[in-house]
């Protein structure tokens, strides 16, 4: 039976899943845990909620989240009243969230009051206690009551199921626009290609604003697994999860990978592999030595991938259990269809680099209220544009090779910054490398900043003659600085906005 057919929105998801798998737990958080069936009722109650604070169909309600139960609840609800769900980390920065707040113009603002940051934002803007199904605390604000309603979307799965705010390392931060089929086809396709089922618990830090732990919330309910959901990353905390929750899955970003590595060298004596079957990262550099020592550490391969907000999250993808001694991103997942191009938009062969191109069920609608930003992302024959560099073997492989965006002109070159930060993260001192462009007299310089491990000691001249050996003369940075801590964004992104003015860009 192909359970997509029988599928039309992220909410009917949850409800066959609460009829197969009623009393299995679906969600573990710090404050507990939810069965399939409870979720569903947490579902429904909050939905009577929401219609007696006015909410009905067409509306935009923010939800200003913290990885909580009611975030969970809020999502599949929201869905259910066929409102648009704008999903936003309670870690983004006051004006960050008043930025979001005036561009799409929310009737009303939750906020789901288990982390500080989001009773911060809550108080800023004058939220009030809201009765909610007791969960959690949530605060309520009433923004643009005025506003226009959306027009509901003629078949139920091209409706939005959420609007995602992209980080916004390169420009100002846009709203995806994400239907119910795009979510609904990488949950399936997930289900699938990682093997997921009922017995498997996967750990999650990432905010469920990250199109990543969206993806991976609707795989699990699909599959009837169960959600290990944090606020945030603490490497102690994934241990002991490991060690007695039973988790099986680990998914996470090249630097939580990094950090929960660090910890485990000088606290070996308390981790313990358990169950984990797969572990898996996307979004960020990987270079080989790191992903060597993760897979040595788990016993199991590491599974790269790589995707992006419009796409939903995922493009390529390495088959499960297949163990690779590169750190390719795999094929493009079945039913997506992907190109490498030059400039001109002409198809590059394989092994030329270029920008990526995708085309399938998991391209986004487009930008929220930013036509001229969507014109701009789709090709003349309707193929989304990455902005991403990379290439593909003759098999068909895709190597990541950086943003477009963010490569360096210097000297005549090209200088993607991937390849001197893997370079950069092979040294034993350093736990986190960022490249981007710095100011020079004629063109552009490049600027290495680097977060030491615990403990570590080394100067910038140490790191710059490392370097000499691993890039070429001309991907030399002109300025090493070690720092404290590199920037992040929500999502735990770098944040290379701030590093390129520490670097006078």
């Amino acid at each position: 039976m192909d359970d997509t057919t029988e599928v039309r929105r992220i909410d009917e998801l949850l409800l066959r899943s609460a009829e197969r798998f009623g009393e299995r737990t679906v969600l573990e958080t710090p404050r507990g845990s939810l069965t399939y069936r409870e979720l569903e009722q947490c579902v429904d109650a909050t939905c009577e909620d929401l219609r007696s604070l006015g909410v009905v169909a067409g509306q935009r309600v923010l939800v200003v989240g913290s990885n909580s139960a009611h975030d969970v609840a809020l999502l599949f609800a929201l869905s259910r009243m066929r409102a648009w769900p704008v999903l936003v980390s309670a870690r983004v920065a006051p004006a960050q969230l008043d930025a979001i707040v005036a561009h799409c113009e929310p009737h009303l603002a939750l906020y789901v009051c288990v982390q500080p940051e989001a009773r911060d934002h809550a108080a800023r803007r004058d939220a009030v206690a809201a009765k909610f199904y007791e969960l959690d605390e949530i605060r309520l604000g009433v923004e643009s009551p005025w506003a226009t309603l959306e027009a509901q979307a003629l078949q139920p799965s091209g409706g939005v199921a959420a609007l995602i705010y992209t980080s916004g390392t390169t420009s100002a931060p846009k709203a995806a626009m994400l239907s119910h089929a795009n979510l609904l086809f990488i949950a399936f396709s997930q289900l699938e290609l990682r093997r997921y089922s009922e017995a498997d618990k996967t750990y999650c830090p990432l905010p469920l604003a990250h199109i990543g732990a969206l993806g991976i919330l609707l795989c699990v309910v699909a599959a009837g697994a169960c959600m290990h959901l944090i606020p945030r990353f603490v490497p102690s905390e994934l241990a002991v999860a490991i060690r007695r929750n039973g988790i099986s899955v680990v998914p996470g970003l090249p630097p939580l990978h990094v950090k929960f590595l660090d910890w485990v060298n000088e606290n070996r004596a308390q981790f313990d592999r358990g169950r984990v079957r797969l572990v898996t990262t996307s979004s960020s550099p990987l270079h080989l030595p790191v992903k060597q020592a993760i897979e040595a550490l788990y016993g199991c391969p590491l599974q790269n991938a790589y995707g992006l907000t419009e796409a939903s999250g995922v493009v390529f993808q390495v088959d499960a259990d297949e163990s690779r001694n590169d750190t390719s991103v795999g094929r493009s997942i079945p039913g997506v269809s992907v190109r490498i191009v030059g400039p001109d938009g002409a198809e590059l062969r394989a092994g030329e680099a270029g920008e990526i191109v995708v085309s399938g069920p998991n391209v986004f609608l487009g930008y929220y209220r930013n036509s001229e930003a969507t014109r701009a992302v789709f090709t003349a024959d309707g193929w989304l544009r990455s902005g991403d560099v990379a290439r593909l073997d003759e098999n068909g492989f895709g190597f990541i090779e950086g943003r477009r965006q963010e490569a360096i002109r210097r000297s005549g070159y090209t200088v993607y910054p991937a390849e001197i930060e893997g370079a950069l993260n092979a040294h034993p001192a350093v736990a986190l490398a960022a490249i981007v462009s710095g100011k020079r007299a004629v063109d552009e310089e490049v600027a290495a900043f680097v977060e030491l491990k615990p403990d570590a000691s080394v100067t910038a001249d140490a790191l710059l003659e490392f370097l000499r050996e691993r890039v070429a003369t001309y991907e030399l940075p002109g300025l090493v600085r070690v720092v404290e801590r590199l920037p992040t964004l929500p999502n735990g992104k770098i944040d290379r906005r701030t590093l390129r003015s520490w670097a006078g860009a």
